[in-house]
């Protein structure tokens, strides 16, 4: 079992104790796949989790023979990199029993944390797998003592001064926890003591990470001779030992961060907090939250702020929309903490913000929902923010990650540009001076746009992209991606419709197969643009007819170079023409529409989306672009817009004028605001085809007496 005994202030994790338990009630575990079972206090979970109950899963267990090998081969300073909810503690546990009957059980060994939490845990899994060795705590008020077989020390409380009380030559082995950090100076110094850099030493030292670099350009190279094992996140996923993700970018457009100073890879968090902590921020945090609650029934929501003058900020404002929150700080006292946290896992609290106490060693299994709302330029630190939503529970089929995203950074790091993405979906390498090219000219052309300029503008949008720097800028978007292997993978085997619905702008279906539009209903005279399907061997021969190319039609002879495509997209701008609108019956031979290419013809259907998005937010700018996410359209429809629509659908469509108040209650109560919005645009471009389309799915749902 598992007690603290009181002896000289010792933490002792010893088998044969009977003394008090351990007051800290639930610790958390990283036993495979935890349950909400197997989360019970410190005393009764040690009962049942000794080394011969706990099952290895198969990477971990080829993990421990890839390091048993490397250390026999003659290796003696070796690294695994393994994302969070890998069970690192249970591999080293299980590594460290291995090595002790390699080594003849001769030889202490000592494992390095840097915080209580992480102490605690090790402690505990350690005494599971290693029966009948002694296990102690090397950290502030508690001290070990000579007789402890395996010691967990905090590296800061050996380097203040007791680190000269151990006898290197008693070791044999050094864990490292959160490995990343073994470059720095304090950690060096544990090194010298225990002279793991002489050639004549036999001791073996093995760190374990989930991001096995660092942000300050020292390099972990000078502390481990090779990465002996390494798995990624996804493939974790893959095999089902982690939860996945739903992916969102966030711009925050109050949020420069131009001028923010940069110490050590990161933003100075002073600075950081000025551009971010600030009541517009604020408010599309909050916003979001409660619109993230009400769509997908988040429960257990863990946000990441800058400082803890941001905390408090964030705190107030969500108390101050009557969600139950808590605020956890380097100065909210242990205790505290510990409540707060079993209260977030048991439900009693929906939201619990932190800032730089949750990014490492937090075994929070029930989070649903990870707001990120400190910028970084660290991706160590992205990843290990986004880690703590992995874990699996019983409560939650995947974790919404939501990325806020600051403006004004070189190289500032976010969700779309994690390593591995797909080079065809164009965010990986992606610069920030590209994105600044681009709110310039979004600028300059909302500024033409209100001196009436549109049309030069347009063309001048369509053409001033690139193929190559469209795939560059394309993660500007604030777009959600259903799981993170459609966000990571290569292949995408997703149908048209889904991929289309995976972005933001609201893409309708129009009457036709095969074809979407999207309606700017703020500019005058009437744009709209419209994506189409093209199957092999069925690109129309008219379709050129009195389109403006651009130059892109050359993109279509690119495509068949070699292998004719199998299907292909276009997009293309209509507006409408001002001659049609005063047309007179000399006229009437002109066109309603002016058309204009405005993407490269491509087999991927989501470059002509990419560029849909980007000229969205040029015409209109960030804040009034067509977004699924803007609050309104999810709202019930006015009485106005249902009196429209019923009115059109009764005079075109339907003669029965005895079901106008069934018409009226079935677009009342199945379809929102932006249904009857995007309803109503269909019919403005494609006026009877359209109107025709929205009857029969209205009349699908009449239910006749």
């Amino acid at each position: 079992m598992v007690f603290r005994s009181q002896v000289g202030r010792k933490f002792l994790f010893n088998r044969t104790s009977s003394s008090v338990a351990c007051s800290i009630k639930r610790v958390s575990t990283s036993l495979p796949i935890p349950t909400s079972s197997q989360r019970t206090s410190l005393h009764n979970s040690s009962k049942s989790q000794h080394s011969g109950q706990i099952h290895l899963r198969d990477y971990q267990q080829e993990c421990i023979d890839r390091c048993l090998a490397s250390l026999e081969s003659g290796k003696r300073k070796i690294a695994v990199s393994l994302p969070t909810g890998g069970g690192k503690t249970v591999i080293f546990a299980s590594l460290i029993n291995k090595i002790r009957q390699m080594n003849d059980d001769v030889g202490k060994t000592l494992v390095l944390v840097h915080r209580k939490e992480l102490a605690i845990q090790a402690a505990q899994t350690c005494k599971n797998l290693c029966p009948g060795k002694r296990v102690e705590v090397e950290m502030a008020e508690y001290k070990a003592t000579e007789y402890a077989d395996i010691v967990i020390a905090s590296v800061q409380t050996l380097v203040r001064g007791r680190i000269q009380n151990w006898d290197p030559h008693q070791f044999k082995t050094i864990i490292v926890d959160e490995a990343h950090h073994s470059a720095a100076d304090s950690y060096k110094a544990v090194f010298d003591h225990f002279e793991v850099d002489n050639p004549n030493s036999d001791i073996a030292l093995v760190g374990f990470s989930a991001t096995m670099r660092r942000e300050d350009n020292k390099a972990l190279g000078e502390v481990f001779e090779e990465i002996v094992y390494h798995m990624d996140l996804l493939d974790l996923i893959k095999k089902d030992h982690l939860t996945d993700v739903k992916l969102t970018t966030i711009r925050l457009a109050d949020a420069d961060l131009k001028d923010v100073a940069i110490a050590r890879g990161d933003f100075v968090l002073g600075g950081l907090s000025k551009v971010i902590n600030k009541p517009s921020n604020i408010d599309v945090v909050i916003g979001t939250y409660l619109q993230f609650e009400k769509d997908y029934n988040v429960s257990s929501t863990l946000v990441f702020a800058v400082d803890i003058g941001h905390v408090e900020s964030l705190y107030r404002g969500f108390e101050e929309a009557g969600v139950s929150v808590r605020a956890v700080t380097s100065k909210t006292k242990l205790r505290d903490r510990q409540m707060y946290v079993e209260d977030f896992k048991e439900g009693k609290v929906s939201v619990l913000v932190n800032c730089g106490v949750f990014t490492e060693g937090t075994d929070i299994p029930n989070i649903d929902c990870i707001l990120l709302v400190r910028p970084t330029k660290s991706r160590n630190l992205l990843i290990q923010m986004i880690g703590r939503g992995v874990r699996k529970h019983h409560s939650k089929d995947f974790c919404h990650v939501v990325d806020f995203v600051g403006v004004g950074s070189k190289d500032l790091v976010s969700l779309p540009t994690l390593g591995g993405l797909p080079s065809d979906f164009g965010l990986e390498g992606m610069s920030f001076a590209d994105m600044e090219r681009v709110k310039r000219q979004q600028d300059h052309f909302e500024q033409k746009r209100k001196v009436n300029e549109s049309e030069r503008r347009q063309g001048e949008l369509v053409t001033n992209f690139t193929n190559e720097e469209l795939d560059a800028i394309s993660g500007l978007q604030f777009t959600t991606f259903e799981s993170l292997s459609n966000f990571l993978s290569t292949s995408n085997n997703l149908s048209d419709d889904e991929i289309v619905r995976s972005f933001d702008e609201p893409w309708c279906h129009s009457p036709s197969k095969g074809l979407w539009f999207l309606v700017f209903p703020e500019i005058k005279p009437q744009i709209h643009l419209r994506l189409q399907a093209h199957t092999s061997g069925n690109f129309p021969v008219d379709f050129y007819k009195g389109l403006k190319t651009n130059g892109f039609d050359d993109t279509f002879n690119k495509l068949h170079s070699d292998v004719r495509p199998g299907t292909v997209y276009t997009l293309e701008l209509y507006q409408e023409n001002a001659k049609f609108l005063k047309k007179n019956p000399r006229n009437f031979y002109v066109t309603r529409f002016n058309r204009q290419l405005s993407a490269p013809i491509s087999s991927d259907i989501r470059v002509p989306l990419m560029k849909g998005s980007l000229l969205a937010s040029a015409m209109l700018g960030e804040h009034t672009r067509p977004s699924k996410r803007k609050g309104w359209r999810s709202e019930q429809p006015t009485k106005r817009q249902v009196a429209a629509l019923a009115s059109l659908l009764m005079s075109k469509c339907f003669k029965d004028q005895t079901i106008r108040e069934q018409i009226e209650n079935i677009l009342q109560k199945n379809y929102t605001r932006g249904d009857l919005s995007d309803f109503m645009g269909s019919y403005a471009i494609f006026k009877m085809s359209g109107l025709k389309a929205i009857a029969s799915e209205v009349e699908s749902k009449l239910h006749f007496t």
